[in-house]
């Protein structure tokens, strides 16, 4: 299985983002994609996942620490984790609702 990098990626579309076609893209990515929703200022302390992991912002924004980097996300931009890598993360002042991908395989 191929490995994912980590990595942030911009939003470039003039639009903001649907729902349905970012799922649509996560899974040609190989991710099987689930919605989730936090209320403003919602944290989550440093963990990791046993999978490549790939978030994507539907509305509102994000702040991840990644080792020590931080990204700030906002609708449409995402962000790729690969599998052990140590996040933590907190939901902006107007919440985040926002697309989980886990890699199949």
């Amino acid at each position: 299985m191929r490995r994912i990098n980590l990595s942030m990626i911009p939003w470039e579309g003039d639009e903001a983002p649907v729902r349905s076609e970012l799922e649509v893209l996560l899974l040609e990515d190989g991710f099987d994609p689930f919605a989730w929703v936090d209320e403003p200022g919602k944290k989550y302390d440093s963990h990791t996942h046993e999978h490549d992991e790939s978030i994507w912002i539907v509305r509102g924004s994000m702040d991840f620490d990644v080792g020590s980097q931080r990204f700030q996300l906002k609708a449409g931009d995402r962000l790729t984790l690969p599998r052990g890598q140590k996040h933590a993360a907190v939901a902006g002042p107007e919440g985040c609702e926002y697309l989980i991908g886990q890699k199949r395989g």
